[in-house]
């Protein structure tokens, strides 16, 4: 079992799932991926139950028939998993056309295509947030 933050990294793409993936792990994090969000929604309650919850989730704005904002709303309405911070991946089409309130919902908006620092950026913000700057520390550490 391994020591460093788990991210949970949720996408309907399996490439864009490995490039993720690959990031994370270059970053000193540990990537859980799944293609879907009922997955995702079950994957966040196992290691919630495990006493090993996520540090973060990174969610596809565009999946189906669950989308990232409806994963999203079901996390924040399950006090287990409500204040894992969520990085959201979207089009920049689809970015642009989202309100303030629902990018409130999210600790980072990521327009796809990304560059691995601005990923490597909002992860680190929001592991931060949910772990405290030392988790980051040791994320970095592990590199």
């Amino acid at each position: 079992m391994s020591n460093k933050p788990g991210i949970l990294v949720v996408d309907d793409s399996r490439p864009v799932l490995v490039v993720v993936r690959t990031m994370l792990e270059t970053f000193g994090y540990s990537a859980d991926l799944v293609d879907s969000g009922t997955e995702a929604l079950r994957r966040l309650h196992v290691r919630f139950e495990e006493g090993r919850p996520h540090a973060a989730a990174v969610l596809n704005h565009t999946m189906s028939p669950m989308t990232g904002l409806d994963v999203r709303r079901a996390m924040l309405a399950n006090r287990s998993f409500s204040a894992v911070p969520v990085i959201l991946m979207s089009t920049a089409e689809a970015a642009g056309g989202l309100s303030a309130k629902t990018r409130d919902m999210f600790s980072s908006v990521l327009e796809k295509p990304f560059a691995a620092e601005a990923l490597r950026a909002a992860i680190d913000s929001a592991v931060a947030q949910s772990h405290g700057p030392a988790a980051t520390d040791n994320a970095r550490a592990q590199r």
